[in-house]
């Protein structure tokens, strides 16, 4: 088992926390639900493996390890990663946001900045 560094802001992250949330799925809906390029979802989903924090099954369905969760829940429940996390995702998803989306987003940015 290759050791893990863990970054809130990578899309191993991201990755993780989908599928944990789903409990399984093939690297194309992956890269579908959570609009990452398929290539990094490939590549992210090889260094999970290495970690052991994902493990993949004869039908190449992936699945989150016991390990891969405690980081999930490891992001969740530390303030600054969580922070970190949801910034990130925000910044690699910012193309996609609307107009209200945007509105609130700034909201929030007014709200944080006093």
């Amino acid at each position: 088992m290759k050791s893990y560094d863990l970054d809130p802001k990578s899309t191993d992250v991201e990755i993780l926390e989908y599928l944990e949330r789903r409990g399984r799925d093939r690297a194309s809906n992956i890269s579908k639900a959570t609009n990452l390029n398929p290539k990094t979802v490939w590549q992210s989903l090889q260094r999970l493996t290495e970690a052991s924090l994902v493990t993949k099954d004869e039908f190449d369905i992936y699945y989150v390890t016991d390990e891969g969760k405690k980081i999930v829940d490891k992001v969740r429940s530390d303030r600054k990663m969580k922070m970190k996390y949801l910034a990130a995702k925000i910044a690699r998803h910012v193309e996609e946001l609307d107009e209200s989306e945007i509105d609130t987003l700034e909201k929030l940015e007014k709200e944080i900045s006093k």
